[in-house]
């Protein structure tokens, strides 16, 4: 057993110590442990210890309490253990963020706990002390406890709460968002566990899609870190909640764009995005959403990124949401709406063409034969060879092609000598067949420089020519070459063929070869045309201008770009064509040889004919114009010169042939041209000067003039041949140049005295030579000539020729300057700057510049253009800058001749401008004005200065780059504004210059807290906040209402608190700054406003908003609150926090009752045998002041005596403030709802709703079966009937008698019943019925039951409104004489007879006549249409009554329906009651359209019989109709009644109407014979077309012959072992027309006729080729169409109709490919007009692209369709949605060069 001994430290003392040290003794003496002793001296000496927790060393986790309600209020609770001595005091000394365990929970603040708290002995000397306490998140505490032995122990401690985040969620999505992952944390290494919920709803993501636009989600998010360590903020305890508030964007969707048309860039492509597709763009927030996919045609994705390959298509678009939840689809038309580019040739005034080439290329050599040409005639004249034998080559060759060839010889040994032979060469007779021989090149054209010799000849195929090649000096040896020319036609056999280009002045008729003709653009010139996309076709179009007959004529060819999409752009080019000039003109040879043995044609001299020698002509790119005689303004005339014979022999001689050629257009300017012709000989020389050009006008030719050439200051003159004849001999003369030179006459002294004028030979042209020649100075000259015949004659004659320069210098000018204006804003160009070489073959005098004036050099005004004056330069200013400035640039030679050039002058400014900047700034943040953009670089430029350019030309502005902001959210930070300055050029300053203002930051901001108030009703609009802020404030306002029950007569009061805070000055964690209500301290609280002033520098609490006007007054603050006076101006001054707090009261008074409105409810009838309605009745109630406190009864007063007899509050009433419904079953009566409001302030109000039931419900009798009565004698003249006769027999028919079974109960009875004939007008009245002797037979009654209600809406049996409610039954009684009774009649048998006969009087076969009466008979009539019906006892009554409801087809075709379609038009009309009885189908007693779709069902085998109807109808044929156009107006009878009857009765006949047939080709019976006489054939075609088994196969139906058809049915029949039946393609005919019942039996049924005025529904049926309608198979085998498909009149018959009703049959004509002639049509719409969808038809000659346009009648563009078909017949679908249009519209079809256009109406609902 243990025992223990308890001290405490106060009582020991060294007196006890020996005593506790025995008491160890003994303990040791018990059997304790050795150690007790350190036990107790250890308790003596150890100090006292403190502890979280209950056990020592055993530190507990942190205790949370989880009642935290934002991130730094959380609290946890502890206890507190003091282990010491027993029996101590434990008191609280320090204490810090400890707090008492009664503590209110977040968010109130928690009880400090204050020094002097004692921690409590957990027993009587238990030494153990525990105080339970509470500390806040992450503040921890801290205490020191002393004992009264003045012991301290301290400690302290800090747990933590997590605090979690949410991640990567946004405040507002749209219900397009994709959904998100929901993410949080509680900072890095905090361990633990999350949950988020959505609206309290666990959630792992937040998906926006599924929440209404508008709303707002609440998502919170849990962190649990478990148990938490002491002290480490790294390991929290607790769980932490946050919460974040998501809006869900209240636009819904997006609208998206139908149709689009979409351009294409200057790339030809375009990315399609959602802002294209897409519209309310500024509306939606989330557009980043969406991505769009376009489709091609098949439908197949394309993606975003369309090209050229798609302009002109419409496309599907389709934007979609990335979650997948909205799409939208577009139509996108891709365009091409950038015009090509073209640029035209230059202006033409030459042509340019290709001439074939060929060479001959050889040398002369010492092997080659030899010729002495200088011994024949031939050679002398022509070639003038030296003597000696001569080498020569030859060459043999053919040509291809009639045409005039050119030889070009080039000799690398000298001068050359060809001849062209034809035939072969014979060296014994040179001279023999001659062609041609050479001569000087220089009269010729497309020759090369080395060139020495051309022969010209006209040669034709199959023919030898030789060609020989020599030299003019004996012995000469080298290579040699001819160039052959022609102009593509024709070349010489067997050599190879090179092009070359030659350039010709176009000239005269050159026009006609020009205009309008294609094959000229290689001649003039062909336009560059580029595009952005597509090929461009070019085309041009020629006008023409006529100068007068000798001006030139100007083409203006205007070419015209055109790109696939219709962009087109044009450029314009002159051709100018002048007239021919005398010195365009080629002659033919200068010399002739001709054999006197050739045959040529003559003329009438004998002489050779030009056709043989040649003629003058003009040689252009288009050809060789002869003038014969003439050619355009030239005239030509030839004169031959007498022969001259050789030896006398007359064939043998030459003669000259003179060619004057004349310009008609220039008077007087005619030329000459010799040619010299001789037969075997030459005529001997006459020597005449060459005529010249009359220079002066004096009439006389003046001798000729040379220029000095372009280069050379000397003449290169064409020594002029003159005029020699003679009259036997060859002529050789020479020509020595002889030039005039002046030689002074000098004195002995060496004076000159005069000049002397010197004759100096200078060049000798000898025979053959090269007449040219070269180094003439300017001068006087003379050509002297010396001629010598055969027989050594010889002549000479002087004729002078000038030399002169008339030459104009080269201007040339630099094409590409360009000229900088300098710093100094001026700029300067000489002459040798614009200079590029300018020349003159004598010398240049001068070069001078001016320059054109556009503006002003100045002011830079425009201005009349004008010209600087010629000078060494030219100023150029600022004004020129960017614009292209003119500069001439004249050059004037030695001898006065000027030339100018012209070019353009670029004149540009590369000066760069200077920026400076404004100075730097300094503003506090509340002088920033209201709305401070710092991004406004206007705003900025107003309030801190705007730069300054410099430049040297004016014009020079400075621009502001975007600024570089760094300003904070409190707005207190930096702008750097940045510059640069450009000047007009473009140029930009090299520095970038910047201005920096600083924002400091100040708090200046003013807030009024309103004094207390009241107010009438509901949340009241009371005085309230006002917060006024001025400089780096971000305010925010809180304001929150606690309503509390009030008194003195208020309703309640409302306590507002409202809380702002200034986010830039509150650190975030400090309690609110309260504002008292009684800062006055006039112990009246809230009586007046409390301004906050918020300064920079001071806050003060004041009376207003100015602390500075001594409002309120120094020392006016009551005493109440017990706070020291005011100073001037202000209540008191306070360190700001940045978060205020203030409570206004508000009384609120309500004394208004609360109204309510109503509509009178609706009648309401009774339903079924109830004798209740269910009755509803809506109520508005309106309360102004409380309507969320509004309470609402609701009771039923039945029958309104004032008594509420149930209240209906619950179930029958429904709804909420303001609206509500009543509904309930009430019985027939007048009643009324009482309606008792009640408002949240007790004011109550009351409404009644009157409301009334009605018995709508009839009784409902049943009939007895039929009975029989009979008839009791009367006595004599008794009327029983009131008829006016007297009757012999009659019998009484009670009412209630024919009742079958009781009638039940009603609402509203008694019941009375009431009983009449059929056809009668019932009464409630008529109880009873008397019958007689005229109603023998059998008769049909009616049976009427009444109630006793007054139902104003029952329509009574006579017409009128108001009433009894009824109900009746049917039944019949067959009326028989007693034997008593004699109704006038014998007992004798008769007989009634007629006839059944159509409106034709033929005979009706199989109608069953039906009779009735005093006995029953059924005849059916035979084919002669009779019947009769005997042994019918005399006396009695009958009723006969012709039936026939057989069928119904009989004599119905689609013609009627034509017949009755005219009708209905009037047209037409039906000319007899009876055929107006027929067309009545549907027995409505009208005739209509619905007829008309009964009929057509009936044809077309939809139904086999009428509905409402039967076949045929029968009217008494003694019947006279009152009015037959409307047979209908009385009843007609449509049976015969026989009353007493007596003996036989004959001739009571019928007319019968087959209904439906209006034409009356019904079969009336069997003896009828079926005229059936055809006026033509109606055909039809189908392609025939292959079946492939399993394949689907759709063939057309289409007519050509529409004009002549009125309409047209029949049956198709197809094989249905052959072919399964699909489905039928609407085309001009419509579904109404077309049959499918029968397809199971392989039948189809159609039947059509023409609506109105050549319309058949919509189409025009003028058109040939029309498709009908397209039947779609899927072939069960293969084979041809033709063998399974067929047109017969199995069912309905095979026919159609012409306009004047004759009749055709209808065939089916199957057309194999090769058959049909394609050709371009367009069809008209099917169906039209149309709302849905239409289809439309076209057929294409060839397979083709094709453009569809949908247009209006304006020619603007709805849409546009392309694509390619192949030949023939093809369809396309349109939707009326994809047209963004409706009423009359147009579509038009291209393909190719053709083109239609018709006409459509889209109805759009």
């Amino acid at each position: 057993m243990r025992h223990a001994t308890i001290f405490t430290k106060a009582s020991l003392n060294k007196l006890m110590l020996p005593a506790l040290l025995a008491s160890v003794v003994l303990l040791g003496s018990a059997g304790l442990k050795t150690n007790a002793f350190e036990a107790v001296w250890t308790f003596l000496t150890d100090p006292p210890i403190i502890y979280r927790g209950t056990v020592s060393g055993a530190t507990p986790p942190c205790n949370c309490l989880n009642n935290a309600t934002n991130l730094v209020n959380g609290q946890f609770q502890d206890t507190l253990t003091i282990a010491s001595n027993p029996g101590e005091i434990w008191t609280i000394t320090t204490a810090n963020g400890l707090f008492s365990v009664s503590s209110p929970a977040p968010p109130m603040a928690p009880f400090p706990i204050g020094m002097g708290a004692q921690f409590a002995e957990t027993a009587p000397g238990s030494g153990v002390y525990r105080l339970i306490v509470r500390h806040v998140d992450a503040v921890g505490f801290s205490l020191t406890v002393t004992n009264n032995l003045n012991e301290s122990v301290s400690l302290s401690a800090a747990c933590h709460y997590p605090n979690p985040q949410i991640v990567g969620l946004n405040s507002q999505y749209c219900i397009t968002s994709l959904p998100v992952p929901l993410q949080g944390n509680a900072g890095a290494g905090v361990a633990g566990s999350g949950t988020f919920r959505v609206n309290g709803v666990v959630a792992t993501e937040f998906d926006p899609s599924i929440y209404p636009p508008g709303s707002s989600q609440t998502i919170t998010y849990t962190f649990d870190a478990g148990t938490g360590a002491v002290n480490n903020p790294n390991d929290p305890a607790c769980s932490a909640t946050i919460t974040q508030t998501v809006n869900i964007s209240n636009v819904p969707w997006p609208a998206g764009i139908t149709f689009l048309n979409v351009p294409l860039n200057n790339q030809c492509y375009t990315v399609i995005t959602p802002f294209m597709t897409l519209s309310d763009l500024n509306a939606y927030p989330c557009m980043d959403d969406f991505y769009v996919v376009v489709f091609d045609v098949p439908g197949n994705p394309i993606g975003d990124t369309i090209g050229s390959e798609w302009v002109g298509f419409t496309l599907r678009a389709v934007t979609y949401s990335y979650n997948g939840l909205f799409e939208v689809e577009s139509f996108l038309t891709f365009e091409d709406e950038i015009d090509p580019n073209i640029t035209c040739p230059p202006p033409a005034t030459t042509g340019v063409i290709t001439r074939n080439r060929q060479t001959i290329s050889n040398t002369l050599s010492g092997a080659d034969p030899t010729i002495a040409l200088s011994d024949f005639s031939c050679f002398r004249g022509q070639t003038n060879p030296a003597m000696g034998n001569h080498r020569y080559d030859l060459h043999t060759f053919t040509v291809s092609a009639a045409n005039k060839y050119i030889f070009d010889l080039t000799p690398q040994f000298g001068r050359g000598v060809g001849v062209l032979y034809q035939g072969a060469f014979n060296p014994a007779f040179p001279c023999m067949n001659v062609i041609d021989m050479g001569r000087d090149s220089m009269l010729f054209m497309f020759m090369s420089p080395d060139s020495m010799m051309r022969l010209t000849a006209n040669l034709v195929p199959n023919q030898i020519y030789t060609l020989l090649t020599s030299s003019e000096q004996p012995g000469a040896l080298g290579a040699y070459s001819w160039n052959i020319y022609t102009n593509f036609t024709g070349a010489l056999n067997n050599l190879p063929i090179t092009t070359i280009q030659d350039t010709f002045d176009l000239v005269c008729n050159d026009t006609d070869s020009l205009f309008n003709n294609p094959r000229s653009l290689s001649i003039t010139g062909s336009p560059i045309a580029v595009d952005n996309c597509n090929n461009v076709t070019v085309t041009f179009t020629d006008t023409r201008q006529n100068n007068g007959n000798c001006g030139p004529q100007v083409i203006t060819r205007t070419f015209t770009a055109t790109d696939p999409s219709g962009n087109s752009r044009t450029c314009q080019q002159t051709i100018t064509v002048r007239k021919p000039r005398i010195g365009d003109l080629k002659f033919p040879p200068l010399s002739t040889v001709i054999e006197c043995s050739t045959n040529y044609q003559t003329t009438p001299t004998g002489n050779p004919h030009p056709s043989a020698t040649g003629y003058p002509y003009i040689e252009t790119a288009f050809g060789i114009y002869y003038i014969n005689p003439v050619f355009c303004n030239l005239s030509a005339t030839w004169q031959d010169e007498p022969r001259v014979l050789n030896d006398n022999n007359p064939n043998v001689y030459t003669f000259l042939r003179r060619w004057t050629v004349f310009n008609d257009c220039v008077p007087g300017e005619f030329t000459t041209y010799n040619q010299v012709i001789r037969v075997d000989d030459f005529s001997p020389p006459i020597i005449s000067c060459p005529v010249g050009i009359d220079q002066n006008g004096d009439g006389t030719p003046d001798p000729p003039v040379f220029s000095t050439g372009d280069t050379e200051c000397t003449a290169v003159v064409q020594v002029m041949p003159p005029v020699i004849t003679d009259n036997c001999s060859n002529v050789t003369y020479m020509t020595v140049i002889i030039s005039e030179v002046r030689v002074p006459i000098l004195s002995p002294q060496g004076v000159i005295l005069g000049y002397n004028t010197q004759l100096v030979p200078r060049d000798t042209i000898r025979p053959g030579q090269t007449p040219i020649v070269s180094g003439l100075p300017i001068g006087t000259h003379r050509f002297r000539y010396i001629a010598t015949d055969a027989r050594g004659n010889m002549s000479q004659v002087d004729c002078p020729f000038y030399v002169i320069d008339d030459v104009q210098p080269t201007a040339i000018c630099d094409d590409n300057l360009i000229v900088a204006i300098g710093s100094n804003s001026f700029g300067r160009v000489f002459a040798q700057d614009v200079n590029e070489g300018s020349n003159d073959n004598c010398g240049i005098a001068t070069i001078e510049v001016r320059r054109r004036y556009d503006r002003d050099p100045e002011t830079c005004l425009n201005v009349t253009p004008y010209y600087s004056n010629w000078g060494p330069s030219v100023d150029l200013t600022c004004c020129d800058v960017g614009r292209m400035v003119i500069i001439e640039l004249r050059v004037t030679d030695l001898s006065g001749n000027i030339n100018v050039c012209v070019s353009e002058l670029t004149v540009s400014d590369n000066t760069r401008p200077v920026c400076m900047a404004p100075p730097a700034r300094t503003i506090a943040c509340d002088s920033l004005p209201q709305g401070f953009n710092p991004a406004d670089t206007l705003m900025l430029r107003n309030m801190f200065g705007a730069p300054i350019a410099v430049d040297n030309c004016i014009g020079a502005y400075s621009e502001e780059l975007n600024p570089i902001v760094n300003i904070a959210d409190c707005g207190n930070g930096t702008i750097v504004r940045r510059f640069r300055a450009r000047d007009a050029s473009g140029n930009t300053s090299s520095n970038t210059c910047q201005q920096i203002i600083t924002i400091n930051l100040a708090h200046n901001y003013t807030i009024r807290f309103p004094k207390d108030a009241q107010a009438e009703c509901g949340l009241p609009e009371v005085d309230t906040l006002i917060v006024q802020a001025a400089g780096c404030s971000n305010m925010a306002i809180s304001v929150t209402n606690e309503r509390f029950t009030a008194s003195e007569g208020a309703c309640f009061k409302i306590f507002r608190t409202y809380r702002v805070i200034n986010w830039c000055e509150y650190n975030g964690s400090d309690e609110p700054l309260i504002v008292n209500r009684e800062e006055d301290c006039d112990n009246v609280g809230g009586d007046e406003d409390v301004w906050v002033l918020r300064r920079p520098n001071q806050t003060y609490i004041d009376r207003n908003n100015n602390h500075a006007d001594n409002i309120p007054a120094a020392n006016t603050r009551g005493t109440a609150c017990g706070s020291p006076s005011n100073p001037a101006g202000y209540w008191r001054t306070v360190q700001s926090k940045g978060y205020w707090q203030y409570t206004q009261v508000i009384k609120v008074f309500d004394t208004t009752r609360p109204t309510a409105t109503f509509a009178a409810p609706d009648t309401a009838c009774t339903v079924g045998t109830a004798c209740t309605a269910l009755v509803s009745a809506n109520f508005t109630v309106n309360e102004g002041c409380s309507p969320n406190d509004v309470t609402v009864q609701v009771f039923a007063d039945l029958f309104s005596d004032g008594v509420n007899d149930s209240e209906i509050t619950g179930a029958g009433i429904s709804g909420s403030y303001p609206s509500y419904l009543i509904t309930g079953t009430f019985p027939i009566g007048s009643h009324r709802f009482v309606v008792n409001l009640r408002d949240g302030c007790g004011n109550t109000n009351a409404i009644t709703i009157p409301f009334v039931v009605i018995d709508c419900v009839g009784p409902a009798p049943v009939c007895a079966a039929g009975m029989t009565a009979v008839l009791m004698p009367l006595p004599p003249n008794t009327d029983a009937d009131g008829d006016g006769d007297f009757d012999r027999g009659a019998v009484t028919l009670q009412a209630v008698d024919f009742v079958g079974s009781p009638i039940p109960a009603d609402c509203s009875g008694p019941v009375r019943v009431s009983i009449n004939r059929a056809g009668q007008i019932p009464s409630p009245n008529q109880t009873a019925l008397v019958l007689t002797c005229d109603n023998l037979g059998t008769n049909i009654i009616e049976i009427y039951a009444w109630d006793s209600a007054n139902n104003p809406r029952r329509v009574q049996p006579n017409g009128t409104l108001g009433g009894a409610n009824f109900g009746f039954c049917q039944t019949f009684v067959i009326v028989q004489a007693n034997t008593g009774v004699n109704c006038g009649g014998s007992t004798a048998m008769g007989a009634i007879a007629g006839g059944i006969f159509s409106e034709n009087g033929n005979p009706v076969q199989s109608v069953d006549v039906n009779l009735s009466g005093y006995m029953t008979q059924s005849i059916q009539t035979e084919a002669d249409g009779q019947y009769e019906a005997e042994d019918l006892p005399s006396g009695e009554s009958y009723t006969v009554t012709p039936v026939c409801d057989l069928n119904a087809i009989n004599g119905v075709s689609t013609f009627d329906v034509i017949l009755i379609t005219r009708h209905i038009l009037g047209t037409q009309l039906l000319d007899s009651p009876y055929k107006l009885i027929a067309a009545d189908v549907n027995n409505s007693k009208s005739i209509s359209t619905l007829d008309i779709i009964q009929l057509r069902r009936l044809i077309l085998g939809l139904t086999t019989s009428f509905q409402g109807n039967t076949s045929w109808r029968f009217v008494d044929a003694d019947f006279v109709f009152p009015n037959e156009a409307n047979p209908w107006q009385t009843p007609f009878p449509e049976l015969i009644q026989v009353g007493n009857l007596q003996g036989s009765l004959n001739g009571r006949n019928f007319i019968a109407i087959k209904v439906g047939d209006v034409n009356g080709n019904a079969i009336l019976n069997a003896n009828q014979v079926e005229d059936r006489s055809v006026a033509g054939t109606f055909t039809l075609y189908s392609e025939a077309l292959d079946m492939v088994q399993n394949e689907e196969l759709t063939v057309p139906i289409t007519a050509r012959n529409w004009q002549g058809i009125d309409g047209f049915q029949m049956t198709i029949e197809f094989d249905a072992e052959k072919l399964e039946f699909l489905d039928v393609v609407y085309g001009v005919i419509g579904a109404e027309h077309v049959g499918t019942a029968m397809v199971d039996r392989g039948m189809i049924t159609v039947s059509w006729n023409r609506q109105g005025n050549n319309v058949a529904n919509g189409a025009d049926p003028s058109v040939e080729g029309e498709a009908l309608f397209w039947l779609s198979f899927k072939p069960k085998t293969g084979g041809k169409i033709e063998q399974a498909l067929a047109v017969n009149s199995r069912y309905a018959r095979a026919e159609a109709y012409d306009p004047q009703g004759a009749l055709l049959d209808v065939a089916l004509q199957f057309e194999r490919a090769q058959q049909k002639e394609e050709r371009f049509e367009l069809y008209q719409n099917q169906p039209n007009p149309f709302n849905s969808q239409t289809m439309i038809g076209f057929r294409l000659p060839e397979d083709d692209f094709f453009t569809l346009r949908i247009h209006d009648a304006g020619g603007k563009v709805i849409k546009e369709q392309r694509g390619y078909f192949e030949a023939g017949y093809n369809q396309m679908w349109l939707h009326a949605a994809d047209l963004p249009a409706s009423g009359l519209v147009f579509y038009t079809l291209t393909s190719g060069t053709h083109s239609a256009t018709r006409k459509m109406v889209i109805i759009k609902e």
